[in-house]
C-alpha cells in the first residue's frame, strides 16, 4: 500500500525533463522571434517622383478650295483627262503653323450628276501633286495619289497647294443616257495636323 503513495525516480526524472525540455524549447523561440526583429530591414522611406503635363498650341488650319476641276465641253464617246499639272486642273490651298506636318485625304465622287437631271457621267482615275506656290505652272509639284492613304506633306511658309486631276469617260453612252447639259459633283478635301 505504501508503494502505491510514492512516486518512482524514473517517473520524476521524465516529468522534469519534459519541463525544462518545453521550457528550453519556449526560450529558443522567443529568442529567435527576437532576432528576427532586429535583422528585419526598417520601413522604407516613401519615395517620390514628377512628370510634367504639357501640350503645343498650334494655328488652326484653314483649308480652302481655290479653283474646281474643269473639263471644259467633253463630246460623246470619248475619255478626256486633267493632269494635276493643267492649268484647269483643280486646287486647294491649307495654311497652319510654319513647319508643321499635315495629313490630307480626299472624299472623291466617282460620277459628275447632270444638274437638274438624274444622268451621270463616269469621273475616275484621280491624280494629284503638292507645290509650294499656286498657280502650279512650271513649279516644282511632288506627285500623289489622291484616292489612296492619307499623305503627308509640311506647311512650309505656313501654306501648301494641292492640285488635283482626273478622266472622265463617255464612252458606249448614247444621247439618251448622257443628254447634253452641266455635270457635277464635290471633291472635298480634309487635312489635320500629325503631331510631327
Amino acid at each position: 500500500m505504501y508503494g502505491l503513495s510514492v512516486h518512482s525516480p524514473t517517473r520524476t526524472s521524465r516529468r522534469s525533463t519534459g519541463r525544462g525540455v518545453r521550457e528550453g524549447m519556449s526560450r529558443v523561440a522567443r529568442w529567435l522571434v527576437a532576432l528576427g526583429l532586429v535583422l528585419l530591414p526598417s520601413r522604407a522611406m516613401a519615395q517620390l517622383g514628377n512628370i510634367t503635363a504639357e501640350t503645343t498650341v498650334l494655328q488652326p488650319l484653314q483649308v480652302s478650295g481655290i479653283w474646281s476641276l474643269e473639263f471644259g465641253t467633253v463630246p460623246r464617246n470619248r475619255v478626256t483627262t486633267i493632269a494635276p499639272t493643267n492649268i484647269f486642273s483643280g486646287a486647294f490651298s491649307v495654311t497652319g503653323q510654319t513647319g508643321a506636318q499635315i495629313a490630307i485625304s480626299f472624299t472623291l465622287p466617282t460620277t459628275l450628276v447632270r444638274v437638274g437631271g438624274t444622268q451621270t457621267m463616269p469621273i475616275n482615275t484621280y491624280t494629284g501633286c503638292v507645290a509650294a506656290t499656286y498657280p502650279v505652272g512650271t513649279n516644282p509639284c511632288t506627285t500623289f495619289t489622291p484616292s489612296a492613304a492619307p499623305t503627308n506633306a509640311t506647311l512650309v511658309g505656313g501654306v501648301r497647294w494641292f492640285y488635283i486631276g482626273a478622266r472622265v469617260d463617255t464612252r458606249g453612252l448614247n444621247a439618251a443616257q448622257l443628254p447634253n447639259g452641266s455635270y457635277r459633283s464635290f471633291i472635298v478635301m480634309t487635312a489635320a495636323y500629325t503631331g510631327n
